[in-house]
């Protein structure tokens, strides 16, 4: 692959919570990258659903994709922000035999205005994560950008966002991590980790980093955001980067939960840049305790889906994200 003709996909994936939305946010600063503004969320689903390659030469096949796509949290977003893609159009500008194509027409349709010619497409899906050999089937060119979080904001930011419960959280760090770095390494330079507090802390350095890793020219913009893009926690409705937005641990949680913490993600957490405080070793949770805390946390997240988005639109949105929700 010649790496001066990249213009896409890629993809920032991460645990959610973990930075996501700031990395593509700043990213899309750059008019020669495009990422929408909401998750895609539904490739894995639509691939396992229809199979491949797609059958969609088959109208009725086709029509029914479509009757599903409008039903994502995808267009459910987009929408809300003034984008709607008609059948038509896709239908007209996708090859409806190749998912690439069809990915590809729907991703960049709903980038932001102002994008250049030849712009660089990219999504934002943190449950990626757990999907990357089946987007690297699709797109043989696909690079990925991994960003991580402290476990022990990401497991606080998660609870003080959703309610999540502290320890199925730091369950689900450990767990996401592990598959995205062995996954990672079977793509080589096409994977590219980035720590949170890095970019809050030195935002040129990594930003000029990731432009390197995609193959485009860094620019000052990239260093400030140009909409707020946080709508929980302690960045909400913020249009800088919030430098001080780690280490919330240190004052908000006990000692007894920091150590209960690292317990469970002690051996991916040995092989980052985070010091261990507490913990001596590694303790994961029984498997009765994290079902027990798997309910909860579902309920929970209708509960939140219900009040954020009103009673029927979080019930559909809520089920619409089933198959992708890792909690």
């Amino acid at each position: 692959m010649n790496l001066s003709n990249f213009e896409g996909p890629f993809f920032i994936v991460g645990m959610p919570r973990s930075g996501t939305k700031l990395l593509r946010d700043l990213l899309n600063q750059n008019p020669k990258l495009g990422i929408p503004i909401a998750e895609s969320n539904f490739i894995p689903s639509m691939i396992e659903r229809y199979g491949s390659p797609a059958p969609f030469e088959n109208k009725e096949i086709f029509r029914e994709f479509y009757a599903g796509y409008i039903r994502t949290s995808f267009f459910w977003w987009m929408k809300k922000f003034g984008y709607h893609m008609s059948e038509e159009y896709l239908e007209k500008e996708a090859d409806l035999k190749s998912w690439s194509s069809i990915f590809e027409t729907i991703i960049k349709y709903h980038v932001p205005e102002g994008r250049i010619d030849g712009f660089i497409w990219g999504d934002k899906t943190p449950s990626y994560l757990w999907h990357m050999p089946v987007i690297k089937d699709i797109y043989p060119q696909a690079k990925f950008l991994h960003i991580i979080r402290d476990p022990r904001d990401y497991s606080l930011s998660r609870k003080k966002a959703w309610g999540t419960h502290l320890y199925s959280s730091a369950e689900m760090w450990r767990d996401g991590i592990e598959v995205a770095r062995s996954d990672g390494k079977k793509l080589g330079e096409d994977y590219k980790e980035i720590y949170y507090e890095d970019l809050l802390d030195n935002p040129e350095d990594v930003l000029n980093g990731i432009c390197t890793f995609l193959n485009c020219a860094f620019i000052p913009d990239m260093m400030e955001l140009g909409r707020a893009c946080e709508n929980l926690g302690d960045a909400k409705g913020l249009k800088k980067i919030l430098q001080n937005n780690q280490k919330k641990y240190v004052k908000q949680l006990s000692k007894k939960q920091v150590k209960r913490i690292e317990e469970i993600v002690f051996p991916l957490m040995i092989h980052t840049c985070y010091k261990i405080e507490y913990a001596k070793k590694y303790k994961p949770i029984s498997k009765t305790t994290l079902k027990l805390l798997g309910r909860i946390n579902k309920y929970k997240r209708i509960l939140f889906d219900i009040r954020d988005k009103g009673l029927s639109e979080g019930i559909r949105y809520h089920f619409g994200m089933k198959k992708l929700r890792h909690e």
